[in-house]
């Protein structure tokens, strides 16, 4: 191995690594080698020991969508693993830290050296968790993508704050509790104060309890949903004007439950109430635009989560999201969520995962472990 020049590394770097690499628009994903990068500044070098996959990375593969900018690219937002090397300037992590980062490279310019479906990718270090020795990586590796999805919907399009604002007085609507974003939401709603208004299949109930939802209503009828939620809402007196709604065909019913609410006047003062608000986290779907328009009308707006565009606002963003993941895991406040299910072990398994995630998952967040045998040393 050649000495370290601007980059700390304190644990063995291979010069070529394996990827499964997207190489061309359509095509299923391919393991090939690729040159192992050395971090650069505020970046970390990150041996990836397990990813988790994400809606984004099969509609990536199989839609283009969001438009890949380069091919070949490697797709993965979920990793979990060990820093290796650090860029020039990093005081936070070391080499020998076991995180859990968000390693898309949406951001990035579709850059082959991110992405989390390869053995060793490169990440921005604000976008890594440190993840307590109790806690397996494969559960972990549930949590980034998830978590700055939640954080985001809570502070940036819902404006609430990330510490306590009430006991239950104001309650939150999470519709699609089961997913991944939602399970985080649910918590994190929990550690606010909030009471957690959630619709998840039956079969889901009990462990969406566990993490902090007091109300459960089954969504698979949305009009007896809407009703159950009404009603449970106006029982409560709870001030419910806010919602993530993780079901792109879910947006009309979570519009109708705080449309309804809002025309109770029911805000802190007694007043008239002010607008409601939804984030949506699912992909928009094509007629977004005049769904959002019509719920406007209703007094309700509607907004799309995802991390701002802007740089110089998108870095202390994401710092803050996954510093809230760190404090919060070794705090024991957050739980990994929804439990994993390893679907199988090397990168030859992510298409595999990316398959069946498509064909539909419930509570449950499909991993695939790695290994580093084929990784040619210095």
């Amino acid at each position: 191995m050649t000495a370290p020049t601007a980059t700390t590394m304190a644990l063995q770097v291979p010069q070529q690594h394996q990827a499964a690499a997207l190489t061309q628009r359509g095509a299923r994903l391919e393991v090939v080698a690729r040159p192992t990068p050395r971090p650069g500044p505020g970046e970390l070098l990150l041996r990836v020991d397990v990813c988790a996959v994400n809606r984004a990375d099969y509609k990536g593969r199989d839609a283009d969508f969001p438009p890949n900018p380069q091919f070949p690219t490697v797709l993965g937002g979920d990793a979990g693993g060990v820093v290796v090397a650090v860029g020039p300037g990093e005081a936070r992590l070391r080499p020998g830290d076991r995180v859990v980062a968000w390693a898309g490279p949406f951001f990035r310019g579709g850059d082959p050296n991110t992405g989390a479906f390869q053995q060793y990718t490169l990440v921005d270090a604000p976008n890594a968790a440190r993840v307590p020795p109790d806690i397996a990586l494969a559960d972990a590796a549930a949590l980034p993508v998830a978590t700055f999805t939640a954080i985001t919907a809570l502070t940036t399009i819902l404006g609430l704050p990330l510490t306590a604002v009430g006991a239950h007085a104001h309650g939150l609507l999470v519709w699609g509790a089961a997913s991944s974003v939602g399970t985080v939401a649910v918590q994190a709603a929990r550690s606010l104060g909030l009471r957690v208004y959630a619709t998840a299949a039956p079969a889901n109930h009990a462990y969406l309890a566990t993490l902090g939802a007091h109300t459960l209503v089954d969504y698979s009828d949305p009009d007896a949903a809407v009703a159950e939620i009404l009603a449970a809402a106006r029982r409560d007196g709870v001030i419910l004007t806010q919602a993530i709604c993780t079901v792109a065909a879910a947006l009309a019913p979570t519009v109708a439950i705080l449309a309804a609410l809002r025309s109770d006047g029911v805000t802190d003062a007694g007043a008239t109430a002010s607008r409601a608000k939804v984030a949506s986290v699912d992909m928009p779907p094509a007629d977004f635009d005049a769904a959002a328009a019509s719920a406007a009308a209703q007094g309700v707006d509607v907004a799309f989560v995802m991390p701002p565009l802007d740089q110089a606002t998108r870095v202390p963003h994401m710092a803050r999201c996954f510093q809230w993941l760190e404090d919060n895991l070794a705090s024991g406040a957050l739980v990994p969520s929804p439990p994993a299910r390893v679907v199988g072990r090397g990168l030859d398994a992510i298409n595999q995962a990316l398959d069946v995630l498509r064909e539909g998952v419930s509570c449950a967040k499909l991993v695939v472990t790695l290994d580093h045998e084929s990784s040619t040393t210095l």
